[in-house]
């Protein structure tokens, strides 16, 4: 069994921006996801790797491979036609990580509520909307995600039939938000009886859920007030508290018998992430209409959401936690890493091989000879596969002095090492190939 990422909600990729797709290949290659492929010289099939790339004639910006994993997984990438983030298994790694973040940026950039759901989960990381704003410059955060309530509330204003009813009780079961959406729609009994408090005494989110509803009902037999008195107290409050993040009519409140369960159901109704369970158990208990008082909620509420600060950016770096000097292929004068002494060593002694190889030039390999070599690396070295595109480089360039210098230090380091000592000598060489491959780079460090 496979770990699974969907989505809950309406997607209108009608309202996408037209650089919504350079957006997600940017997210993607950050994270490193790839494709491989294969060429058969002198019939030797040798394996590349192609960073995920836009190109006019596509249809699917589509990768299998994450390269700081050295795993190879099912399809994920964009659909370029209906411009829709696809995926299949992703595993509970990197390649998870970047592929939930690029659902994320969907949402966040579609007109329409959706919600990203890892195994029915919603992830509430900041380092996703962190990301996120590193890389496109954003400001997003938590509280202006789309949530449960604004699916719920865009369904209710385009339809919503029995079959998604069905799915939000199937769903209530794991996930709080779908047990609120159904609380809404079928009645607050309803859905606590498809969970009892029994099932769910180690969940704190379902325990909120059963709190809420008792303290409620303390509140509620003790209160002196005629109900709807009650009702459009707790209603105003609850605005208030969202319009200035403070009880402001605690006074009043205080003059109520049961003042202090009145103060917790004020208190809970700010710490989640909406009132859509809270204002569900209100209009059933004073026979409102829920939609009524949601809007006449929402204004504040969305206020409140606007009111925190946007998450701290978090680096490719960071989000990776990877050190640079894994992240060679991705350095560019945009997003640049600080990389290790002894990797600045390394530099300085390839760049020291290379003008030796350049000034007294041994006899050129020969395409034959390099692919040779890059057999004898596959079959000694697992998944280390050289970039496709600097294989057609070496293609193009083949008896150039600086690109046979490349080939006889990677010779040199191919054969310096038993193979039984692979791991660490495949890293290094990995990082030949990204170096090699990754052109901005390699003009920085060796010049061309």
């Amino acid at each position: 069994m496979g770990a699974y990422i969907s989505t809950y909600g309406y997607l209108d990729t009608g309202s996408l921006t037209q650089d919504y797709p350079q957006k997600q290949e940017l997210l993607f290659r950050q994270g490193g996801m790839m494709q491989t492929g294969f060429v058969f010289i002198f019939n030797i099939k040798i394996h590349t790797l192609r960073p995920v790339r836009l190109k006019p004639e596509m249809k699917r910006l589509d990768f299998f491979y994450s390269y700081f994993e050295d795993t190879l997984f099912e399809n994920a990438g964009l659909d370029l036609e209906d411009q829709f983030i696809y995926s299949n298994k992703v595993g509970g790694g990197l390649f998870s990580h970047v592929v939930y973040a690029a659902y994320l940026l969907e949402s966040m950039c579609s007109k329409t509520p959706s919600v990203p759901l890892y195994e029915g989960e919603v992830l509430k990381n900041p380092e996703y909307l962190g990301w996120l704003n590193d890389l496109f410059q954003e400001q997003y955060q938590q509280y202006l995600r789309p949530t449960m309530l604004d699916v719920l509330d865009y369904a209710h204003d385009v339809s919503l039939d029995a079959e998604q009813k069905d799915f939000l009780r199937t769903h209530s079961h794991s996930n709080p938000g779908f047990f609120a959406n159904y609380a809404v729609l079928c009645g607050v009994d309803a859905a606590l009886q498809e969970r009892p408090l029994s099932d769910c005494e180690s969940d704190r989110d379902f325990c909120f859920f059963y709190c809420f509803s008792e303290t409620f009902q303390a509140f509620r037999e003790q209160c002196p007030l005629p109900e709807e008195k009650q009702a459009e107290l707790l209603l105003r409050v609850i605005s208030e508290c969202y319009d200035t993040h403070q009880i402001s009519s605690a006074a009043e409140a205080e003059k109520i018998t049961g003042f202090q369960d009145f103060i917790f159901l004020v208190g809970y109704v700010l710490c989640i992430e909406s009132p859509a369970f809270p204002l569900a158990v209100i209009a059933e208990a004073y026979h409102l209409d829920f939609w009524t008082i949601w809007h006449r909620i929402k204004p504040s509420f969305r206020k409140y959401r606007n009111w925190f600060q946007p998450e701290t950016p978090v680096s490719t770096q960071q989000f990776l936690n990877l050190p640079a000097d894994d992240l060679l292929i991705l350095w560019s004068e945009d997003h640049a890493f600080s990389f290790s002494e002894t990797m600045q060593d390394w530099f300085s002694q390839l760049r020291k091989q290379v003008s030796r190889y350049s000034r007294k030039p041994p006899e050129a390999y020969s395409l034959r000879q390099i692919i040779q070599m890059l057999d004898y690396a596959e079959k000694n070295y697992p998944h280390l596969w050289v970039f496709e595109d600097f294989l057609s480089e070496t293609a193009d360039f083949l008896y150039d002095t600086q690109f046979q210098a490349l080939w006889h230090i990677f010779h040199d380091m191919l054969y310096e090492t038993p193979v039984s000592d692979s791991v660490q000598h495949q890293k290094k060489l990995k990082r030949f190939f990204a170096l090699c491959a990754n052109l901005p780079l390699r003009k920085k460090v060796l010049g061309f």
